[in-house]
Protein backbone atom coordinates (compact mmCIF):
# COMPACT_ATOMS: atom_id res chain seq x y z
CA UNK A 1 0.00 0.00 0.00
CA UNK A 2 3.14 2.52 0.61
CA UNK A 3 4.89 1.45 -2.41
CA UNK A 4 1.39 2.55 -4.12
CA UNK A 5 0.79 6.02 -2.84
CA UNK A 6 4.78 7.00 -3.28
CA UNK A 7 4.50 5.40 -7.14
CA UNK A 8 1.45 7.23 -7.78
CA UNK A 9 2.41 10.67 -6.08
CA UNK A 10 5.90 10.33 -8.86
CA UNK A 11 3.49 9.65 -11.49
CA UNK A 12 1.33 12.46 -11.12
CA UNK A 13 4.07 14.86 -10.28
CA UNK A 14 5.78 13.68 -14.07
CA UNK A 15 8.32 16.25 -14.76
CA UNK A 16 6.89 18.81 -12.88
CA UNK A 17 8.98 16.96 -9.87
CA UNK A 18 12.73 18.78 -10.44
CA UNK A 19 10.86 21.93 -11.06
CA UNK A 20 8.63 21.90 -8.38
CA UNK A 21 11.68 21.28 -5.27
CA UNK A 22 10.98 17.93 -5.27
CA UNK A 23 13.58 16.07 -6.52
CA UNK A 24 14.84 15.34 -3.22
CA UNK A 25 11.29 13.50 -2.33
CA UNK A 26 10.79 11.65 -6.07
CA UNK A 27 14.41 10.40 -5.38
CA UNK A 28 13.71 8.92 -1.69
CA UNK A 29 10.63 7.41 -2.95
CA UNK A 30 12.32 6.01 -6.10
CA UNK A 31 15.09 4.46 -3.67
CA UNK A 32 12.04 3.08 -1.70
CA UNK A 33 10.41 1.83 -4.60
CA UNK A 34 13.81 -0.01 -5.73
CA UNK A 35 14.43 -1.47 -2.22
CA UNK A 36 17.40 0.65 -1.12
CA UNK A 37 17.24 3.08 1.64
CA UNK A 38 16.63 2.26 5.23
CA UNK A 39 13.77 0.69 6.37
CA UNK A 40 11.87 3.74 8.09
CA UNK A 41 12.65 5.73 4.83
CA UNK A 42 8.91 4.61 3.63
CA UNK A 43 7.51 5.61 6.25
CA UNK A 44 8.87 9.07 6.21
CA UNK A 45 8.05 9.36 2.57
CA UNK A 46 4.45 8.13 2.89
CA UNK A 47 4.42 10.39 6.06
CA UNK A 48 5.68 13.60 3.94
CA UNK A 49 3.24 12.65 0.76
CA UNK A 50 0.57 12.55 3.27
CA UNK A 51 1.40 16.08 4.83
CA UNK A 52 1.89 17.79 1.48
CA UNK A 53 -1.66 16.60 0.24
CA UNK A 54 -2.77 17.48 3.66
CA UNK A 55 -1.32 21.20 3.07
CA UNK A 56 -2.88 21.59 -0.22
CA UNK A 57 -6.21 20.58 1.14
CA UNK A 58 -6.25 23.16 3.57
CA UNK A 59 -5.40 25.91 0.88
CA UNK A 60 -8.22 24.09 -0.97
CA UNK A 61 -11.00 24.76 1.62
CA UNK A 62 -8.92 28.24 2.68
CA UNK A 63 -10.50 29.45 -1.42
CA UNK A 64 -13.69 27.90 -0.97
CA UNK A 65 -14.54 29.58 2.04
CA UNK A 66 -12.81 33.14 0.53
CA UNK A 67 -15.40 32.21 -2.32
CA UNK A 68 -18.23 31.34 -0.49
CA UNK A 69 -18.33 32.07 3.20
CA UNK A 70 -16.00 34.73 2.90
CA UNK A 71 -18.88 36.65 1.32
CA UNK A 72 -17.35 36.50 -2.17
CA UNK A 73 -14.07 37.90 -1.19
CA UNK A 74 -12.48 35.82 -4.38
CA UNK A 75 -14.96 34.67 -7.56
CA UNK A 76 -12.57 32.26 -9.44
CA UNK A 77 -11.27 28.75 -7.60
CA UNK A 78 -8.39 27.85 -10.13
CA UNK A 79 -5.77 25.65 -10.46
CA UNK A 80 -1.89 27.02 -9.78
CA UNK A 81 -1.10 26.69 -13.57
CA UNK A 82 -4.40 28.66 -15.24
CA UNK A 83 -3.98 31.56 -12.42
CA UNK A 84 0.26 31.22 -13.42
CA UNK A 85 -0.61 32.26 -17.00
CA UNK A 86 -2.37 35.11 -15.74
CA UNK A 87 -0.60 36.45 -13.03
CA UNK A 88 2.85 36.42 -14.80
CA UNK A 89 2.63 39.25 -17.14
CA UNK A 90 1.96 41.31 -13.88
CA UNK A 91 4.35 38.87 -11.57
CA UNK A 92 6.44 41.91 -10.10
CA UNK A 93 4.07 44.55 -10.41
CA UNK A 94 0.76 42.31 -8.45
CA UNK A 95 2.19 39.12 -6.94
CA UNK A 96 5.46 39.52 -5.08
CA UNK A 97 3.68 43.00 -3.24
CA UNK A 98 0.84 40.73 -1.85
CA UNK A 99 2.51 37.82 -1.02
CA UNK A 100 4.93 39.88 0.84
CA UNK A 101 2.16 42.30 2.68
CA UNK A 102 0.25 38.57 3.14
CA UNK A 103 3.27 36.93 4.50
CA UNK A 104 4.34 39.92 6.50
CA UNK A 105 0.46 40.42 7.88
CA UNK A 106 0.03 36.41 8.72
CA UNK A 107 3.21 35.67 10.09
CA UNK A 108 2.72 33.66 13.30
CA UNK A 109 -1.18 32.85 11.86
CA UNK A 110 -1.11 31.07 8.76
CA UNK A 111 0.29 27.29 8.91
CA UNK A 112 1.44 26.97 5.53
CA UNK A 113 4.53 25.71 4.56
CA UNK A 114 4.63 23.77 1.75
CA UNK A 115 5.41 25.65 -0.93
CA UNK A 116 3.28 24.58 -3.89
CA UNK A 117 0.44 24.85 -1.26
CA UNK A 118 1.77 28.33 -0.59
CA UNK A 119 2.38 29.20 -3.99
CA UNK A 120 -0.91 28.04 -5.20
CA UNK A 121 -2.59 30.41 -2.52
CA UNK A 122 -0.72 33.56 -3.76
CA UNK A 123 -1.35 33.06 -7.38
CA UNK A 124 -5.29 32.38 -6.77
CA UNK A 125 -5.24 35.76 -4.87
CA UNK A 126 -3.09 37.54 -7.04
CA UNK A 127 -4.93 36.10 -10.38
CA UNK A 128 -8.57 37.71 -8.48
CA UNK A 129 -6.75 40.53 -7.81
CA UNK A 130 -5.89 41.51 -11.60
CA UNK A 131 -9.08 39.70 -12.67
CA UNK A 132 -11.33 41.30 -10.15
CA UNK A 133 -9.85 44.52 -8.75
CA UNK A 134 -13.46 46.48 -7.95
CA UNK A 135 -14.03 43.16 -5.87
CA UNK A 136 -10.91 41.89 -4.51
CA UNK A 137 -10.56 43.33 -1.10
CA UNK A 138 -7.23 42.17 0.23
CA UNK A 139 -7.62 43.67 3.80
CA UNK A 140 -10.75 41.90 4.17
CA UNK A 141 -8.95 38.54 3.08
CA UNK A 142 -6.27 39.01 5.36
CA UNK A 143 -8.85 39.05 8.10
CA UNK A 144 -10.95 35.84 6.96
CA UNK A 145 -7.33 33.74 6.47
CA UNK A 146 -6.03 34.52 9.87
CA UNK A 147 -9.74 33.75 11.35
CA UNK A 148 -9.65 30.10 9.21
CA UNK A 149 -6.16 29.40 10.64
CA UNK A 150 -7.18 30.47 14.11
Amino acid sequence: MKALAIESYIKDLGSKAAALDLATLVGAGWCVLNGRGLPELKDQVVATIAWQEAQMLRVHQLLQRLARGGGGLITDIVDADTAHKIVVAQWEEVLVPLAEDLREFWQGHVRISFNEADGWLYRVLAYNQILYPETFDVEKVKGEVVAFFS
